[in-house]
């Protein structure tokens, strides 16, 4: 299947029905392409989280990859072995319709299955992040996201912003995707929350 495969025309009457199919689209498109993304376009998105990442100390989320999803777990590493006390920590889903809880990961952990497909460490050592890496399934220039529609980042992303005000630190969400996933828009609604900034292989200024 071709990457430019057309996208539902949006239909503003039923959102949640034009995200529901243009989701199941850019997935398919997505998992075509990761039979043949270049190294090339890859890389170009390593070399920008790492840059992002440089001044990152705090503890920082990622995801385990899936469905054709970037692997960032390379950067990841190299940031942990950059500074021993950094802190990387990985999302959980602990109850249905709530905030995600996020585990401490080392390289080195046992992985176990977790819901929806994820990979999860064995350990529940809970960490609160301040930067996340968040997988796009769909995105727009607005910096709204499109995700595989449970609402897990949206609430946690709530809930790390709101802490923030009482505790100062700032909340920093970092989009990851590819240029294939964009979208004119993605019909945001009241509970979407705006990236911090968007990767794809494309770099935007």
């Amino acid at each position: 299947m071709s990457t430019e495969a057309p996208l539902p025309p949006l239909d503003l009457s039923d959102v949640a029905g034009w995200r529901r199919a243009t989701r199941k689209a850019l997935l398919e498109r997505r998992l075509a392409q990761s039979r043949t993304v270049p190294a090339a376009a890859d890389a170009r998105i390593a070399a920008q989280l790492t840059r992002l990442l440089a001044d990152v100390n705090g503890p920082l989320a990622f995801y385990w990859p899936m469905q054709g999803e970037f692997d960032p777990r390379p950067v990841v590493i190299a940031w942990l072995q950059a500074d021993i006390k950094r802190i990387a920590v990985l999302p959980v889903v602990v109850e249905k319709h709530a905030p995600l809880a996020f585990y401490a990961w080392q390289t080195e952990d046992p992985m176990v299955a977790g819901v929806f497909g994820t990979t999860i460490p064995k350990a529940a050592l809970h960490v609160v992040p301040q930067t996340l890496l968040i997988p796009l399934v769909g995105f727009d220039a607005a910096g709204y996201r499109l995700g595989y529609g449970g609402g897990y980042y949206d609430r946690t992303l709530a809930q790390l912003i709101q802490n923030s005000k009482q505790t100062k630190d700032s909340v920093t969400a970092i989009g990851v995707g590819y240029e294939c996933s964009m979208l004119d828009t993605v019909a945001p609604q009241v509970y979407d929350l705006m990236m911090s900034v968007i990767v794809t292989e494309r770099e935007r200024t």
